[in-house]
């Protein structure tokens, strides 16, 4: 469950899918926060919601993915202690990408090097990608 417990505080959650040294991120559509922004997948811990069981959630509604959802990697608070995000390892283990367009415009595979390229992308994501590639293997 999300670590900070306050009524004016999101818990979300993020999943972390990579292959061959890249991410799959996804740009958000026009009618969500941070609208047209590129982020890795995730979405809101609804109530009764583990962060395992949301993560595998929003693959599926949003992206049509099935995923297991591992370890988590980060813990992420927002300045203002309104938006609080933990980054989670996810595995694919079915479906295919179908994008749900009222909540995702695009999804492609980023690199590192197009993550810090990509002028849009939210920069907690990047302060994520720091902290991921410090990691022990």
């Amino acid at each position: 469950m999300c670590g900070v417990r306050r009524a004016d505080c999101l818990c979300g959650v993020v999943g972390v899918l990579e292959r061959d040294g890249s991410f799959l991120m996804i740009k958000r559509s026009a009618h969500v926060q941070a609208a047209h922004k590129w982020c890795f997948p995730g979405g809101a811990i609804e109530a009764g919601e583990t962060a395992a069981e949301a993560v595998v959630r929003e693959f599926r509604e949003e992206l049509g993915l099935e995923i297991e959802a591992g370890q988590e990697l980060w813990s992420w608070l927002r300045e203002d202690g309104r938006l609080h995000l933990e980054w989670h390892q996810v595995r694919h283990i079915g479906g295919k990408l179908r994008l749900k367009a009222d909540e995702v415009a695009e999804a492609k595979w980023m690199t590192d090097e197009d993550m810090h390229r990509q002028a849009d992308l939210l920069a907690n994501n990047l302060t994520f990608l720091t902290h991921y590639r410090s990691l022990p293997t």
